[in-house]
């Protein structure tokens, strides 16, 4: 007997298996540092600990049963809901005709770091949108992506709103390419020219454009300088007193500030001292590095492209498998150069 197909729409999760990890992080990473400081010849250190994380991991192996899954059942034309819990079980199936849409969306996280400047990330949230909203995935990559195969496999559009407007594609325009989706909304862009004090050059070619994005300079390695002159005064007070004591523990942790200090430094200024070039072809979109060190950032191929966006005076070009970004000098040059690709790609599809 042909038993009936389930697609898997979100991954089935497990709640418990995160708390667990940390609460046994603690316990083995933090029982040593507890006996250090709280001092060597203080035996009730061995005791107070064990004793504090011992009901938290139980707490964490109880979660550890606790999962949950969306199914779409799209023969029976239901969308099944469960959860389960150590206590409670619920299930529900949903019609499909009560959703009419997929929602892809995004949400900018800021992290605060003790070591240097904040760092944020773009997180995706997809959800099946209708009389009942269904979240089904939030993840910082595979967000498009997964927001697309659903939308194919539901036969619903997809409203997406990862640019800052709106834009709302039926489910059979998803694979159509950049170029393909500015011809069939009629668009004449012309070349447009570049704004004043550009300081950008773009060359035509017979086969590509290339636009020579200049180094950011000093400008561009202020982050790393206000990193470093926060940190090196909690540092060196450190590092010299580990030194002079041969405290182990004391190296490690200067070893732990200043190991992504620097890196993190290095990075910013190494980017600040190379040009790009930015070339489009036939084949594909490339960020290339140039002086000091060249080497091809990233690339997306121009099948693939399905979008380009701005924030600010970055550049964020998207297909399927993956982004592009560019920073820019300046949103007046960030929005003259998303025209010019847009232009190219357009005479592209002639």
């Amino acid at each position: 007997m042909n038993q009936s197909r389930v697609d898997i729409v979100a991954p089935r999760s497990t709640l418990g298996l995160g708390v667990l990890v940390i609460l046994f992080t603690l316990v083995f990473g933090g029982l040593p540092a507890f006996v250090y400081f709280t001092g060597k010849n203080q035996p009730f250190a061995l005791l107070i600990f064990p004793l504090f994380a011992l009901p938290l991991s139980c707490f964490g192996f109880y979660f550890l049963g606790s999962k949950s899954g969306v199914e779409l059942k799209k023969e029976q034309g239901v969308l099944r809901v469960w959860s389960r819990l150590p206590w409670k079980s619920t299930e529900e199936e949903i019609p499909l005709s009560d959703f009419q849409k997929i929602r892809l969306s995004t949400e900018v996280v800021h992290t605060k770091s003790a070591n240097g400047p904040s760092t944020s990330k773009t997180v995706y949230s997809v959800a099946i949108e209708g009389e009942r909203t269904i979240g089904v995935l939030s993840c910082s990559t595979a967000g498009p992506a997964r927001a697309e195969a659903l939308a194919k496999l539901m036969e619903l559009p997809l409203e997406d709103s990862t640019s800052g407007t709106v834009d709302t594609r039926d489910y059979d325009k998803l694979d159509e390419t950049l170029g393909q989706k500015l011809k069939r909304e009629g668009s004449t862009l012309e070349l447009p020219r570049p704004p004043e004090n550009c300081t950008i050059n773009f060359e035509s070619r017979s086969d590509k454009g290339v636009f020579a994005i200049p180094a950011s300079g000093f400008g561009g390695m202020f982050p790393a300088l206000v990193m470093i002159a926060v940190v090196i005064p909690f540092v060196v007070p450190l590092a010299s007193s580990s030194f002079s004591s041969k405290d182990p523990i004391g190296l490690v942790l200067t070893a732990l500030f200043l190991v992504p200090v620097s890196l993190t430094s290095l990075k910013i200024v190494w980017d600040a001292i190379n040009p790009q070039v930015l070339e489009v072809s036939r084949d594909a979109l490339t960020l290339r590095r140039c002086g000091v060190s060249k080497g091809t950032i990233g690339h997306i191929f121009i099948k693939e492209l399905e979008e380009l966006n701005l924030v600010g005076s970055r550049l964020a070009a998207r297909s399927d498998k993956g982004n592009l970004s560019i920073t820019l000098p300046s949103d007046e040059e960030a929005k003259w150069v998303k025209q010019v690709i847009e232009y190219i790609l357009l005479q592209m599809e002639k």
